[in-house]
This record gives C-alpha cells, structure tokens and sequence, in this order.
C-alpha cells in the first residue's frame, strides 16, 4: 500500500517537475533573447564596421552612362540577418586609391554624367563616378566601409517573441500566485533600472554643465562643446540623434512594469513608489536636464568639431553659420535695422520675422563669440522652458511615463532645427504654450484656457505655416465641446473667430509697418496648389513658369499660379487626387517613425509600428478612462484636420507639419498611461489662469511690435556716429562688423588642439571638417570648384553679415582670418575677387579687408 502511495506520489510530481523546469527554460530564454535585443538595437547606432575593396576596372552602370557600380559582398547565411543595404541615411564612405570620393548621396543622374566624385550607395551596389582626368584601369582600387546593422524583421521576430515570453512568464506567475513573491524579489532591481537610469541621467547632465563652466573659465567660444570634443565622449556625440528615442524605450518599460500592478497588489504598490519618487526628482531636476540635453544636442554636430547626416548642414553650415532660407531669415532681422525692413522672403511671413528678430535681439547679450551663436543659445533656452512646462502638465495629467516620453518624443522632433534659424522651432515653441493651456481647458472644462490656446496655436501656425485645416476645426471643436446651447456654441465660435482676427490683424500690421510693399503674406502657398495640380511639389510650377512669373508681381504671381493649378485640375481631375492620397498614405506612414526615431528608414519604419501597436492599449485606456468628451472630441479633431491638411501639403516635405506633430507628440504619450500609475490630476487646482495666458500673448505681441522700432533707432544711432560708407559697387561690399559678423575659421589639420576653439574666442573647423562639411551640403555643386584654390590658404574665415547698401541677398564671404577674430571694427570695406559670368552672387572671395573709420 505505501508503495503504491509513493508511486501516485511521483507520478503526481510529474507535471510540477516539468513546470518548474520549462518556467526556467522560459526565464533563460527570456534572458537571451532580451540580450539580443539589446545588442540588435546598439548596431543600430553604427558601431559594427566593416571594409570591402575591389581593384578596377569598374563595371560601366550601362554602355551609355559614365557612372559605374560595385556591389557589396554578403554570404547568403548572413543575409537572412543581416542589413547592408544603403538608402538616404546610409553612412557609406568610399576611398578610390586612396583618395576620399564624395559627396555621397548624389543623386544617380548627377552620377551618370561622370567628371565628379560623387557617389551613392542603394541597395546592396555602391554607383560612383571618375573624374575626367582618372582612368578606369586595373591600377585603381576601390574601398568601401560601412555599417552593418540587423534587418528589421529581425528586430521586430526577436522583440515579438521576446514579449510573448515576458507575457507568458508573467501569467504563469499570476495563475500560481507567484506575483506577490515575483514582486518582493525584484523590487530592489526595478527600482535600480528606474531611479538608476534617472539619477544617471541626472548626474551626466550635472557633469555637462561643469564642463560647460570650465568652458566658459576657459575663455572657449563655444563651451557648450567643451565635453563633447574630448575623444573620450566621441560615444556621446554617437548616442545624441537617439536620445528622444531612448526617453521612449525608457517610458515604455516603465508603463510595461508599471501595467504589470494591475494582477497584484504588492508590485504596484512598489511601482507607486517608484513612480512617486521619480515624479519628485523629474519635478525638481526636469528643466535643468532638458536645457542640458538641448545644448547637447546643439553642440554634438559642427560646434564641436562633428560633421553629421543627422544635422540640418545645409541651411546651418555645422552649425556655426547660416545659409540658404535660413541665413534670409537671420540677416533679415539684421536688414531691417540698418535698411528700415525685412526682405521680401522674411516678411512673407510676419510673426515669424519679429519673432526671429527678438531672439536675435536678445543674441546680442555677450552669451557667445558672435550674434548666430547667441541667437541659437536663446531659442534653445526658449524651447527648454516651454517644453518643461509643457511636460509637467502631461506628467499631471497622464503620470511620469507619458511626460517622459511626450519629451523624447519633442526632443527628436525639434533636435535637427535646434541649430538652424529656421521657422520650424519657433512654431514648435508656440505649439508647446499650445499644448500646456490645452491641458488647463481639458482639466478645468474651461472655454477661456481653450481659447488662449488657440491663440498659441495661431500664431504657431502663421509663424511656421502647414496644417492649414487645423485652426478651424478646432475653432468648431471649442464651439461644441464647451456648450450646450446653439446661442453658447455661436458665441464661442464668434470669440473663436475674434482670436484668429486679432493674430491675424497682428501679422497684418507687422507686414506693414516692417515688410516691404507687394509682399504677400502666405503668397507661396499658390506654388504648393500648382504643384499638387500636377502631382508634384511647389518647384514644379516655378520652374515650369519661371520667365512668365519674373515679370509678376506677389499679388500677380499668386493668381496666376491658381489660375493654372484650375487648368491643370480641369485638364486632369485624376492627377491632383492620386498625389492627395498619396500624400495622405505618405502622412500616416510617416507619423510614427517620425516622432519616435526622427528618420523614415526600413527598420525604423517597421520598428516604429510596432511599438505604436504595443501603445494602443495605453491609448485605448487612456481615452477611455483617463479621459473626458472634452479631450476625445479634440483629438479627432487634431488627427482628422492633420490629415487633411498633409493630403494637401505633404509634397512640400514633413516639416510642414511641424507644428501639429507637437500635439501629436501628446497623442502618442496617451499611449505610456496604465490603470496603475500614480497621477497628480487635480481638477479643482488652477496652474495656469487664462488671464495670464492672456496677458502674455498681448505682452508678446508688444514686443514683437516695439522690438524692430526700437532695435532700428539703437543701429541708426550708431551708424550715425561714424563716417558714412561709399555706394555700393559689385567688387565692393560694406558689411557691419563687431559680433554683427558671423561664421567661423577654418584652420589646417596639423593645427594644435588649443588653435581650434580655446582662447581665441572664434570658433575653428579643421580643414578635413571642411571639406567634409562642403561635400556633404554640395557646395561645389551650386557655386564651382573652390576647394583646390583654398586648400593652402588656411586659416581663412567663412562669413556672413548685413551689407549697409546694395541688392538684399545674403551673402557668404571667404574673407581673411582678421574679419572675424579682431572684434574693434564696426564695420569692414571688403574688396571682392569680380564675379565670372553666370557665376552666383551667393559666395563670394574676399581680397582685402579693411576696417571702417
């Protein structure tokens, strides 16, 4: 008998033997495969190189195109994990015997008509040409280095399973009991992977701005990049483009543990705690971490010495000088106090021009080596305000995880203006004053709050105009969420109205007291209409009908170009529909990877889905539960109007959405909300009265108005001191000097440390930099050949300022050192080399300089 109760025993023991044994192969498993996931996810940063060279003669792309091709080598084993294939982001270089070819990323038509050394990397091929004087011979080698990181559906198999198992470990723990134990044991470890990684995160910033004092001990023109140019933080400068993305990762785990209190007590009253101590910390440090992230982010590219794809090179040449729309939009603040307006490109836009002259205005105060830098330091400061303001009413409302990411999320929508002078970050300024009084209208169900935040968002959005759609659905939404009544709707639509009336009455005025005559405000947007007409961007009509516009005027051209956008629709009704829904399936796909990794790549494309399906439950909740008729009914109205909006605008690229992407931020942080985080939502406690909202909107609408008057009598005073300069000739150019000129030195490779920014005040670029930096904007593409000539002159200065007469264009001056390093000259007499036919006026060499009296 007893051995017949002992063998009913073990026979019984089976199945808890087997579940013991397949929970610890379910933790192991789990363990691995989160370690490769980690490892996955940090090649996405570009750590695993490799180098591949192939010896001549190239393969010819075809027998009429003077462009040739190799393509890169992958085992076939290799290939089913691995990702080689290039695209817009590919960070490709290629050496053809020795010598670094470049520019990449050229477009392949450029490449096929050969005599440059331009190249691109697509798919797995590589296609580049030879310049005239080199041969396709055996005597040439070809090499290439590259990144290798994980395909995405890679990425996306090991992250599934590896959620599956985590779900799976967690249920069985719940049906056994277990959580409460499971909760005792990994207490202490979750609260070091969340207070730890905070206090890290803290304490890095703290070692950020003690480098950023001794920078400024130092006497460096740039101490912000002190840090960041030691070899030691090269990985810093690696991880910055990732940083919103890792606030994200970072917030998720944090909703994920945090959604895991929902089956027991005793973890989420561990959570709580947790989640309490951070909301004290982020309350206390939150603001100074932001300001250090954003001045980390503005000084990880060119300020110290780093030449990224990740920056906005272009319109701000490693950061230290404008050009393009963006050195228009600086210098015309510059202009209109010494020429009495904005230029014509500037005051096509209003708000945009006197809120660009107010930062530049306050760039004055010696905070840098020259008023660019300056002005670029107070946007940033600007931003960081309001976006700490912005993310403690998120945290409030939606609990710590959804502030932290809501601030990943603007970090990487706003990291690549930061260090431009572009339109793009003061609209994302005002979208943030937005989306602070938002939340008080949702909390308090107060009509005023929500109108002053349709004052925010107004001017947002005609200071960087986009979501046209937007404004007025809102002005609806105000109307019928927040009365009952038809005579209360129609009176809250008619205050509605008065607020757009007195913004745009505002811009109306600007324009005319500061913009010249004929110019029309938004006028460009006939070019967007044309090009959609046929299917394409807004450069389509201009170069289609660009001898029949020069001789228009604004008004003119803008009814001329609607008068063909009507010709073309009624030729072809299908055209202009088909790039609608083009540009709507383009907005949608886009939002996600957008916000999250602030790039479109395969992976990040696929991986960004993803994680946008693993927030719908929180959004679900969040809407559902956490939410009131007030806020569902605004979010409709935000995505339905965005979208519309985008069907319209898209072509013109993302950043035209710039504005409504902010408030989408705050969508996609509903997603980090769970049943069990602690929140501080208290609907009876005002933070923000209206009538301060309302007070600062005039305050600043003042400003905007008095700034240029009294900026413009301060300059005249000046000028008036001093002897009058000469008239305007096209080899003579009289420009303001002092900390009015802006750029930097450009200094040979062997220079010393010390040479490159300490004790000079001027900021310095390698050489190697340099050219960098010219191959990767196409310089020599707009303006010829200049490297040659200038590759044994160093050091010499990269330029601008205002001119005190002469046509309004901006200008980039290759200038001697002097300009820029002696700060006693109010103004300077440059003598310029004579323009050659057909060359640009844009950029311009410089043969003498001589200081003003």
């Amino acid at each position: 008998m007893g051995s017949l109760s002992a063998k009913a025993a073990l026979v019984a023991d089976v199945p808890a033997r087997l579940l013991r044994r397949f929970r610890l192969l379910l933790q192991w498993g789990l363990w691995i495969l989160l370690a490769l996931l980690t490892a996955e996810l940090i090649l996405e940063l570009g750590l695993w190189k490799e180098t591949e060279s192939f010896r001549g003669p190239f393969k010819a792309e075809s027998s009429t195109s003077r462009s040739y091709v190799v393509q890169l080598r992958q085992p076939d084993i290799a290939r089913m994990l691995f990702d080689i294939r290039g695209d817009e982001r590919s960070d490709l270089r290629l050496w053809i015997s020795g010598e670094p070819w470049g520019p990449p990323h050229t477009p392949r038509d450029v490449i096929r008509e050969g005599g440059t050394r331009a190249f691109t990397h697509r798919g797995n091929q590589i296609y580049f040409a030879l310049p005239g004087e080199v041969t396709n011979s055996s005597d040439l080698e070809a090499t290439a280095t590259y990144s290798v990181r994980i395909r995405a559906k890679a990425v996306i198999a090991t992250a599934l399973i590896a959620a599956m198992l985590i779900w799976l470990r967690v249920l069985l723990a719940g049906r056994a009991g277990e959580l409460a134990g499971f909760a005792h044991r990994w207490r202490f470890v979750v609260g070091i992977i969340l207070k730890g990684g905070s206090w890290a995160v803290v304490l890095t910033s703290a070692l950020y701005a003690g480098s950023i004092i001794y920078g400024l001990l130092a006497g460096e023109a740039l101490p912000t990049a002190t840090l960041l140019r030691h070899p030691s933080f090269e990985w810093l400068v690696a991880l910055e483009p990732f940083f919103g993305t890792g606030l994200l990762v970072f917030a998720g785990a944090g909703t994920l543990l945090a959604r895991i209190g929902t089956w027991d007590s005793a973890w989420r009253d561990s959570m709580q705690e947790s989640e309490r101590a951070l909301t004290r910390l982020w309350s206390r440090c939150g603001l100074s971490v932001i300001l250090c992230l954003l001045l980390l982010s503005l000084s990880s590219g060119g300020w110290s010495g780093h030449i990224r794809p990740a920056d906005r090179n272009y319109v701000s040449l490693a950061g230290l000088i404008p050009y393009s729309d963006a050195n228009s939009y600086f210098i015309a603040a510059l202009e209109q106090t010494t020429l009495g307006d904005w230029s014509a490109q500037a005051a096509r836009r209003p708000l945009a021009a006197a809120f660009r002259q107010v930062t530049v205005w306050a760039g004055q105060i010696p905070l840098a080596s020259n008023i660019y830098l300056g002005t670029l330091l107070v946007q940033v400061g600007v931003l960081a305000v309001l976006l700490g303001l912005a993310s403690r009413s998120i945290l409030e409302m939606y609990g710590i995880w959804a502030g932290i990411a809501f601030t990943g999320a603007i970090y990487t929508l706003a990291r690549e203006w930061l260090p431009t002078t572009m339109t793009e970050p003061l609209g994302l300024a005002w979208a943030l004053v937005a989306i602070a009084f938002f939340a008080e209208a949702f909390r308090l169900r107060s009509p005023p709050h929500a109108l002053v935040a349709l004052g925010a968002l107004t001017f947002a959005l005609w200071t960087r105009m986009g979501s046209l759609l937007t404004l007025p659905f809102l002005a609806l939404w105000i109307a019928f969420a927040f009365a009952r009544s038809w005579s209360g709707r129609a009176r809250l639509f008619f205050w509605a109205c008065g607020v757009f009336a007195a913004v745009i009455g505002l811009n109306v005025l600007l324009a005319w007291m500061y913009g010249p005559p004929g110019v029309l405000t938004g006028g460009n947007f006939a070019f967007t209409l044309c090009g959609l007409s046929h299917g394409a961007s807004w450069d389509t009509c201009y170069n289609t009908y660009r001898i029949q516009l020069s001789s228009l005027t604004e008004q003119q051209q803008a009814w001329f170009l609607l008068a063909k956008a009507w010709e073309s629709f009624r030729q072809d009704p299908s055209v202009p529909f088909e790039a609608i829904l083009a540009n709507f399936r383009q907005f949608v796909t886009e939002s996600a990877p957008t916000l999250m990794t602030g790039g479109v790549t395969e992976n990040r494309l696929k991986a960004s889905w993803l994680a946008s399906l693993a927030l719908l439950p929180g959004i679900v909740y969040a809407l559902k539960n956490r939410s009131s008729y007030l806020e569902r009914s605004f979010w409709l109205s935000l995505l339905v109007s965005a979208a519309l909006s985008a069907a319209i605008i898209m072509k013109d690229g993302r950043r035209a959405m710039v504005v409504t992407d902010a408030l989408t931020a705050w969508f996609l942080a509903l997603g980090f909300s769970a049943p069990t985080v602690v929140i501080l939502r208290d609907n009876t406690l005002v933070r923000w009265r209206w009538q301060t909202g309302a007070a600062v909107l005039v305050t600043i609408a003042a400003v905007f108005l008095l700034v240029p008057a009294f900026s413009r009598v301060l300059v005249e005073h000046e000028i008036a001191s001093h002897a009058p300069v000469g008239p305007f000739a096209d080899d003579k150019h009289f420009v303001a000097g002092v900390r009015q000129i802006s750029g930097f030195l450009i200094i040979a490779d062997e220079a010393g440390a010390d040479e490159v920014d300490t004790g000079t005040g001027v900021p310095a670029l390698r050489w190697s930099k340099f050219v960098e930096l010219i191959e990767m904007t196409r310089l020599e593409g707009e303006f010829g050949s200049f490297l040659k000539d200038l590759a044994d002159k160093t050091p010499f200065a990269l330029v601008t300022s205002v001119r005190f007469v002469g046509p309004r264009y901006s200008t980039l001056y290759i200038a001697p050192a002097k300009v820029i390093e002696q700060r006693d000259a109010w103004a300077w007499r440059l003598t310029l080399v004579p323009l050659e036919p057909n060359s640009s006026p844009v950029f311009r060499r410089v043969v003498t300089a001589e200081k003003m009296p």
